[in-house]
């Protein structure tokens, strides 16, 4: 049985690459921005293979699906979708909105969903690539695990109705596994929750829960029963055994009390520079509370601004 895992990009990239593009560097707007970002792409010389840019626990756990021999296509926001070897340049590039490097800024009479969708499929086009409809047609027996953020799922939504009308797509080849949302109805039955109760079986922060629960799955796949059963049964035995999360009850903020947060934490720090992860705890320590990434996002676009 070959295994083949979808999962997305993360922010986090090494500091090997010196250079870097972002799409806060991009002055057109529509496609004409896309066409300006392959561009830039094309003339960054310092890349290296997607495996050693990437960081983070999520990635981490991306590698260890890589090194049991498994396939690993990815889902990045300023490639469109490559494969785990493909060479990349560092860059900055998000389906988030609010940020200097948010791609829907580039498509201001779209809402944010759509601009990400024409984003996606333009940068995949311009690139010569067809996205998840070459890559299942490349691969027409292996199993896909479909792991990823909210986001990233709804920028692949449409392709994956299509492949599910085609019949490329079905419970026989394919899983997604993401946060609790809302998806179309055609993909309902390939939809598994990864639940906050599982935090205690499968170990580490929510942020990468999506992915290790998809190794935990990969990792108890047996090649001989099949595929669809198999998955059910793993997951219904997660369940069973899920303890319920422990609930905070903090006070959730939007993005500029959480941006008036952290540039007030920084004012009592002086010329030194603190990451993002002592200043979250000092948020939720004191009874506030902010999603992790949404939080690394938006200081990341406090510091940009503070250079400036």
């Amino acid at each position: 049985m070959a295994i083949h895992l979808i999962t997305n990009c993360t922010s986090k990239k090494t500091a090997k690459l010196k250079s870097s593009v972002s799409v806060g560097q991009i002055e057109s707007q529509g496609p004409l921005a896309v066409q300006e970002w392959v561009q830039m792409l094309s003339k960054e010389n310092q890349t290296l293979p997607a495996t050693e840019v990437y960081l983070g626990d999520h990635w981490s756990r991306a590698l260890e699906v890589i090194k049991n021999g498994n396939k690993v296509s990815i889902i990045s926001a300023g490639y469109g979708l490559i494969n785990s070897n493909e060479d990349v340049c560092r860059y900055d590039a998000t389906f988030s909105s609010g940020n200097l490097n948010s791609i829907s800024r580039l498509f201001p009479e779209v809402c944010p969903s759509q601009a990400n969708y024409q984003w996606w499929c333009l940068v995949n086009s311009l690139r010569n690539r067809n996205g998840l409809v070459e890559l299942y047609a490349s691969n027409p027996t292996d199993k896909f695990i479909i792991s990823t953020s909210p986001g990233y799922l709804r920028v692949i939504e449409p392709e994956l109705i299509k492949l599910v009308q085609s019949k490329k797509l079905s419970k026989e080849n394919t899983v997604i596994f993401s946060s609790k949302q809302r998806l179309a109805i055609q993909l309902e039955p390939f939809f598994f929750t990864a639940k906050d109760d599982f935090c205690g079986q499968l170990g580490g922060s929510r942020i990468s829960l999506n992915i290790r629960l998809a190794e935990h799955i990969i990792n108890n796949l047996s090649g001989t029963l099949n595929f669809s059963a198999q998955v059910n049964n793993i997951y219904d035995t997660l369940t069973g055994n899920a303890k319920p999360a422990v609930k905070y009850d903090r006070k959730k903020l939007d993005d500029t009390a959480v941006r008036d947060f952290i540039t007030s934490f920084l004012g009592t720090c002086g010329k030194a520079r603190p990451t993002a992860s002592p200043i979250l705890r000092e948020l939720r320590n004191n009874g506030m509370a902010c999603e992790q990434k949404r939080f690394h996002t938006i200081f990341k676009s406090v510091m940009q601004t503070t250079r400036q």
